[in-house]
């Protein structure tokens, strides 16, 4: 389930930062997730370059690029507390690193919950899988929490 639009302020260039935290909700095999963006993250809103935006537009995707430039911020690795899964009533930590492919295939699955038309979602998908090889990062600080372990990212 899509979130409202995310609150962000312009830094200068194509860089923002998030205003409050951003969380997005989804469910598979009848468990639920949820991951959490916190406040004050930068990002450049899906790195595409300026020449491409008339093929496809960063304003094209919506808030389908916030988890997406999370997860790749931090190499997979998230920071203890931001990727949940339902456990009873209760949330917990899924406790395991997300894989490129996996991060990659929330962000189709978030632009098709968005309505972003067929023809956009394919171009935005392969771009992500072909340009953004370079993007994952190796785990940060903050990240190391995370246990080896667990249910698999969804």
């Amino acid at each position: 389930m899509i979130s409202p639009p995310p609150r962000v302020e312009p830094l200068g260039g194509n860089r923002y930062r998030l205003v409050e935290s951003y969380q997005y909700d989804w469910s598979k095999e009848g468990i639920g997730y949820r991951i959490i963006v916190p406040a004050a993250f930068e990002c450049d809103f899906a790195s595409v370059p300026r020449f491409l935006w008339l093929w496809i537009s960063p304003f094209d995707l919506g808030s389908a690029v916030l988890p997406h430039d999370w997860i790749y911020a931090h190499g997979g690795l998230l920071p203890y507390g931001s990727h949940l899964r339902q456990a009873g009533e209760a949330l917990s930590d899924v406790g395991r690193a997300w894989q490129r492919s996996e991060a990659d295939r929330l962000f189709g699955r978030m632009l098709r919950e968005a309505s972003v038309s067929p023809v956009k979602r394919r171009r935005a998908f392969r771009a992500v899988r072909l340009l953004k090889r370079g993007s994952w990062r190796a785990p940060v600080a903050g990240g190391a929490e995370v246990a080896a372990a667990g249910a698999a990212p969804t």
